[in-house]
């Protein structure tokens, strides 16, 4: 039937969905969070005679910004791991890099994604309403 180790991989694998799931949660969290703390200023760019697709790229280089040193961190703390994990893990097979980047692309996916819905509904704001927000 299962052997102990498959049973342990599939409840990793599990848990790795888990965390992207979360991980995105937390990611559009963040993102919205600053989003609505700019609604003076994003308000202020409208009134000035900014364009939607203007706010969108800035929220969502707010994001990709996030993104990259949150990608950085990650594959270099990925990197260090796995080669202590390597080095006292005997007659284990670690998951080559091809795990890795597919990692860094669902990430980046979940990322772009939940940085769109934040620049979607801020580049929507009525200039009007932004600016009585206080």
């Amino acid at each position: 039937m299962f052997s102990n180790l498959d049973i342990l991989v599939v409840n990793l694998a599990a848990y790795a969905c888990m965390a992207l799931l979360i991980s995105g949660i937390g990611i559009y969290g963040v993102i919205s969070h600053l989003t609505a703390q700019r609604t003076r200023d994003i308000g202020v760019r409208m009134a000035l005679g900014a364009q939607q697709g203007e706010i969108m790229r800035m929220v969502l280089r707010q994001g990709f910004k996030l993104l990259l040193i949150g990608l950085i961190l990650g594959v270099i703390g990925t990197s260090l791991l796995m080669k202590v994990l390597d080095a006292n893990l005997t007659g284990f097979d670690l998951p080559g890099p091809w795990l890795q980047a597919l990692t860094v692309v669902l990430l980046a996916a979940v990322t772009l994604l939940a940085c769109y819905l934040p620049a979607r509904r801020a580049s929507l704001i009525d200039p009007v309403i932004a600016l009585r927000a206080d």
